[in-house]
């Protein structure tokens, strides 16, 4: 997505909001007695307060848990209030609250504007989620040596200039996403499509598109939102290029599946076979699996592309710790192979991911809800139906209390508490660790997406030196409310190691 209609629509947001209004003053008067941080409460003034929200979210957020940790609190964002539940438990409180009453699937739709861009069918019939929970963790590890293939590929595309002896410089972030897409797509449809390098242009424009459309519309105040659509990228287009690649492929195993049914024993073992079988009715249509394909790349993409990235961004501003790493796996390697097996044992791999993702800052808060019905937290805290809710997952990792030393970047912070059971691997979520969100509704796709990451990584540090233009230097992410979004210029530069000292 080009810039332009993004800033155009911001500032149409911006305008319109002055012109008609903020959050009604008799919902304000409903959450007064909600503690208020990032500027005042009162009526007009609170424009302060939202718009200070877009360039200071993690600040706004900070200052909230540091006076409120173990509480709840509450700040403007544009176009409404955003409540904020703090402390083990009652983030525990808020991770168990039925669906038919904080609901994720609400809040989805509104941040990222399900009426106007996928279509509400992924609210109504979200079987794919059931399938991802169900066959992608399920089928990894028959699946591993295509994605381990795919993921060196693709590595050796993007890296094939740093193979000569020389140092090359290299965008990390359209590196990450290239490697992810592919390594994705050699699950979901496999050989040859997911190089096909039209159809990986347009799963990462479709991420990205509608990664822009969510950042507008989780400030857009609901009122706008079809005004606001008009200006976004015309999503219905990457649909429409969607079905050219896979309608073929889709009416053929449509065709077949009718034909013989349970007859059809050499079907394909991928996520659009897995998809075809779960669908009924108008979603067992080409343009209906389309969207739904385009939607699991969406979720595959984007936050894995950028947590890599920043992974990367680590592991050169700290080559430090580059040996420990490469130890770890070419002991590993040697002793199990590239098998899923092995990859379980790469402990600090697995810890200095999640590391990154705990010292980067990347997330000010997760799991975002909607009340669709009044409650009210164990410790008095009425939520009325309406309010928008969410959990401080930066300032957590912030927190000395919770991190011991939590200003500092230590990649073996989780492999060296081993001792204390598996929630410490990178897959794993509790209250103090919520970048994949918690509970029921907790990222289904995590698992396939640490196998990614730790393979990069894991390569990467096997096969390659590495190194930041400026020693130490790690390039600056920007941020507009809570989305954070690293450098998309910034270089890496690698070195092929010579064999013999590969193991």
């Amino acid at each position: 997505m080009e810039f332009g209609p993004l800033l155009y629509a911001l500032l149409s947001v911006t305008l319109l909001y002055f012109i008609i209004s903020l959050p009604s003053g008799l919902y304000r008067q409903k959450l007064r007695h909600i503690p208020t941080v990032g500027g005042p409460s009162l009526p007009i003034i609170s424009y302060y307060g939202a718009f200070r929200f877009l360039f200071h979210a993690r600040e706004i957020m900070q200052e909230g848990y540091a006076k409120y940790k173990g509480g709840i609190f509450k700040f403007s964002e544009l176009g409404h209030w955003r409540v904020i539940v703090t402390g083990p438990k009652l983030v525990d409180e808020f991770r168990r609250a039925p669906e038919s009453v904080l609901s994720s699937s609400e809040a989805l739709r509104e941040m990222i504007g399900l009426d106007y861009t996928l279509g509400l069918g992924m609210i109504h019939d979200p079987y794919h989620v059931q399938v991802i929970r169900s066959r992608l963790k399920g089928d990894l590890g028959s699946s591993f040596h295509e994605v381990r293939d795919e993921i060196v590929a693709s590595l050796n595309d993007e890296l094939r200039s740093g193979s000569d002896g020389n140092w090359s410089r290299v965008p990390v972030m359209k590196m990450a996403y290239e490697v992810v897409c592919r390594a994705s797509n050699r699950l979901f449809i496999g050989l040859p499509i997911c190089r096909d390098p039209d159809y990986c242009a347009l799963n990462k424009s479709f991420a990205r598109d509608i990664t822009a459309c969510a950042k507008v519309f989780r400030i857009t105040p609901k009122f706008l939102k079809p005004v606001v659509a008009r200006l976004l990228p015309d999503v219905s287009k990457g649909i429409d290029r969607g079905v050219r690649h896979l309608e073929p492929i889709i009416s053929k195993r449509l065709r077949m599946l009718e034909d013989l049914g349970d007859e059809w024993t050499d079907r394909p073992n991928d996520m659009l076979q897995w998809l075809i079988e779960a669908a009924r009715g108008e979603e067992r249509t080409v343009r209906a699996l389309v969207i739904r394909v385009l939607a699991v790349n969406l979720a595959a993409l984007h936050t894995t592309a950028v947590s890599l990235t920043m992974a990367l961004f680590y592991l050169a501003a700290f080559p430090q710790y580059i040996g420990p790493l490469r130890d770890e796996v070419e002991n590993v390697v040697r002793e199990h192979g590239w098998t899923k097996a092995g990859l379980d044992q790469m402990n600090m791999v697995d810890s200095f991911l999640r590391e990154v993702m705990r010292a980067s800052g990347m997330s000010t808060g997760t799991m975002s809800r909607i009340a669709l019905k009044d409650y009210t937290f164990s410790d008095g805290t009425f939520i009325p139906a309406g309010t928008h809710l969410m959990t401080p997952s930066g300032p957590i990792f912030a927190d000395d209390t919770v991190y011991p030393g939590a200003s500092e970047f230590n990649p073996w912070r989780f492999s060296e508490m081993g001792d204390q059971g598996d929630h410490v691997k990178l897959v794993n979520t509790n209250v103090n660790f919520l970048s994949f969100g918690h509970g029921g509704h907790a990222c289904p796709g995590r698992f396939f997406a640490s196998i990614k990451m730790k393979m990069v990584l894991a390569h990467i540090v096997m096969n390659y030196d590495v190194k930041m233009e400026r020693e130490g230097v790690i390039p600056r992410s920007t941020r507009i409310g809570h989305i954070c979004v690293p450098s998309t210029r910034a270089e890496m530069l690698f070195q092929q190691r010579s064999p013999h000292s590969r193991a």
